[in-house]
C-alpha cells in the first residue's frame, strides 16, 4: 500500500499448520478486516474487535481465558492475507468472520 492513509484489506486465519488446534467449536477460524496494516489486522479479536484484546481487562479478568480466538501467545502464527485496498469510503473494522457454533 503506497498511501499512508491509504486502508487494506486484510484475511486473518488460524487455518495454518498447527496454528491453534486447541480451536474446536465455538470459536472463530478467520476474518476479514479493513485497517491500516497487516499488524492491527493481526492484534484485533475478530469476536471484540479490540486492539490488543489480551491487554485489557476485560479479558484479563475473564474467570477463564477467552477460546474464541488464539491464545496471545500464538498471534505471530496466524495467516494474514493482504487482499488488496479498500475502497475509500469503506469504514474500518471487520466486514466478515467465520465462527464454528458448536
Amino acid at each position: 500500500m503506497s498511501d499512508q492513509n491509504q486502508l487494506g484489506i486484510f484475511l486473518v486465519s488460524t487455518e495454518g499448520d498447527n496454528v491453534a488446534p486447541y480451536l474446536t467449536w465455538d470459536s472463530f477460524n478467520s476474518f476479514v478486516i479493513v485497517c491500516e496494516s497487516a499488524d492491527v489486522a493481526r492484534r484485533t479479536h475478530p469476536g471484540d474487535q479490540v486492539l490488543d484484546w489480551w491487554t485489557t481487562s476485560h479479558y484479563k479478568n475473564r474467570p477463564r481465558a477467552d477460546c474464541s480466538w488464539v491464545k496471545p501467545e500464538d498471534i505471530a502464527k496466524l495467516e494474514v492475507t493482504f487482499l488488496g485496498p479498500a475502497q475509500p469510503n469503506v469504514e474500518k473494522g471487520i466486514q466478515c468472520a467465520s465462527f464454528n457454533a458448536g
